[in-house]
């Protein structure tokens, strides 16, 4: 490390870091099959927080998924209607008019084998109670997009081995 400090100019940092011993070269390919890739499944976000719906709607996309989107439970029943082409719901737990757990019951007695994802800020008072209802695991905010690759891809397996 070098450091240069040059008065009322400012101060330089040099790190010299040792070479690798071989380039690693990451292809698009290798990148996309470690993100955990979706195969254009539907997916229903349910996410009260504009921007953040708008990034794990992005995050989703990249990840190729079809999204439909909605901003409170009572919202997310009317979208999914009979929607059978849903593959998987990723929901925030605390929401105004409707939150998670309700909308997780009310579109399981529609469609048993539904499977869900529950995302939240807080830490859910009995996660027991949240898997009982069919979510397939519980994702803290924040997360990034691997964490959401691979909760996908489990909640989409647990949904597939249910059905």
């Amino acid at each position: 490390m070098d450091v240069e400090n040059v008065y009322g100019k400012g101060v330089t940092l040099r790190i010299y870091l040792p070479a690798a011993e071989e380039e690693v070269v990451e292809t698009e390919e290798a990148s996309r099959s470690a993100r955990h890739m979706g195969k254009g499944e539907t997916i229903l976000l349910v996410e009260d927080n504009g921007p953040l719906r708008e990034a794990t709607r992005a995050m989703l996309e990249g990840l190729n998924y079809r999204v439909l989107s909605a901003t409170n439970g009572q919202e997310a029943l009317t979208r999914y209607g009979d929607d059978s082409s849903i593959a998987l719901v990723i929901t925030d737990l605390v929401m105004p008019v409707m939150g998670g757990k309700a909308l997780m019951q009310a579109l399981r007695s529609r469609r048993p084998q539904l499977p869900g994802l529950a995302v939240t800020g807080y830490t859910p008072d009995r996660e027991d109670d949240l898997l009982a209802v069919g979510f397939a695991q519980v994702l803290s905010k924040p997360f990034d997009e691997a964490d959401l690759a691979r909760a996908i891809r489990k909640a989409l397996r647990k949904g597939h081995s249910k059905a």
